[in-house]
Order: structure tokens, then sequence, then C-alpha cells
């Protein structure tokens, strides 16, 4: 697997299949920032993200479901899941 990015707190780099989860997180992150705001460009921004936040759940829950299809037949590669935390 291709390693993408090797930040301090994870030296050896994260893997494409970790992408979603951590896109997930930052934008979850970032939220509370502008979510108590009453301004129009908060709003606007706060909606964005609520519809961001579905596309990297989206492949989550097909690497999921992908895994779980395969594993039956390929059996389990031995990694920890990674749906859920990087």
């Amino acid at each position: 697997m291709i390693k993408f990015f090797s930040p301090d707190e994870k030296p050896s780099g994260y893997k494409l299949k970790d992408m979603p989860s951590i896109n997930r997180q930052d934008v979850v992150k970032r939220e509370p920032m502008i979510a108590g705001g009453n301004r129009p460009e908060l709003c606007q921004v706060m909606a964005k993200n609520m519809r961001i936040l579905e596309k990297p759940t989206d492949c989550i829950e097909l690497e999921v479901y992908t895994t779980r299809t395969l594993d039956p037949t390929f059996g389990q590669s031995g990694a920890e899941p990674w749906f859920g935390a990087a």
C-alpha cells in the first residue's frame, strides 16, 4: 500500500484507506469553531461541512463492506481494522 504523508504523530505515513477517516476527523474537529456563529458565512460553511462529511463516511462504509465481503474468500489480512480511527 502506498504511503501518503508522514506527520510527526505517524512517521511511517498513512495509507490511502486511512484518508477518509482522517478527513472526516479534521472536519469534525474544526466544526465547533463555527457551529456557534449566526453569521451567514458561518452558516454556509457549516452546511457545506455537513455535506462534505457524507463523502468520507460513504467511503468508509464501502471499505467495510468490501472487507467483510472479501475476508471469507481470501482470509483476513491480519491488519487492525482501520475504519473508526486513524
